[in-house]
């Protein structure tokens, strides 16, 4: 009632409200309290938010929502960070396709400003780097392990530009290893080198229409 309020609550000079204990609106788990100088409490069975609006026509611009047990969103637009971002989780998860990296750290951007760092490919391929962003280049200062890749051998480049993982040792082939491959007109046939293991491939011409492929396992 008015005039419990008006017990715990008085008005200064200036119109504000002050208070020595906590004041408290809807099922009381809404709470502004001067714990720890003061502090301000949502709760109850719904999802409590705060909004944030620069204009009287807007329901929110920004909001902050308890959307779900132990998860906080903030909802309606962009989050800046003026200082350092912590996370002390053991995952930082992005639900976007794109990791932009240095748009603002004052270093220079070349021609480029994008600065896509890291991309998820429409192939589900990680492409870093994308479209050369970052126009200096990628610079490993260790050593890069190629984790999937067993006795990969050295790396080298192909006539398309790709990086290839290669054997580092001469094979020689004989006629078991290989196979002829129509490679033109009907009546393809289509054999591959085994999956799942390390092989040398050697291409030798036959004639305009044949090709023989030889195959050879090196290491599984």
């Amino acid at each position: 009632t008015t005039d419990k309020v008006i017990n715990v609550a008085g008005l200064n000079s200036a119109g504000s409200i002050i208070t020595e204990g906590n004041i408290k609106w809807g099922n009381k788990r809404g709470l502004l309290t001067g714990d720890q100088g003061a502090s301000i409490e949502l709760g109850g069975t719904g999802k409590p938010y705060i909004d944030f609006s620069n204009d009287m026509n807007t329901d929110y611009d920004m909001r902050i929502q308890l959307t779900g047990d132990d998860e906080l969103s903030i909802e309606g637009g962009s989050l800046k960070v003026g200082g350092n971002l912590v996370v002390k989780g053991f995952t930082l998860e992005h639900q976007g396709a794109d990791f932009v990296l240095g748009t603002n750290d004052g270093r220079y951007k070349g021609n480029k400003v994008k600065q896509r760092a890291l991309v998820h490919g429409g192939n589900d391929e990680l492409i870093i780097n994308y479209n050369g962003d970052f126009e200096g280049g990628i610079v490993a200062n260790g050593n890069i392990r190629l984790t999937s890749l067993r006795n990969c051998g050295k790396l080298y480049t192909d006539s398309n530009g790709n990086v290839r993982c290669g054997v580092d040792q001469v094979v020689s082939f004989d006629r078991s290893d290989c196979y002829k491959i129509r490679t033109q007109g009907s009546g393809w046939t289509t054999r591959w080198c085994k999956l799942g293991y390390f092989v040398a491939a050697l291409q030798i011409s036959i004639s305009d229409d044949w090709s023989m492929w030889c195959c050879k396992v090196i290491s599984k």
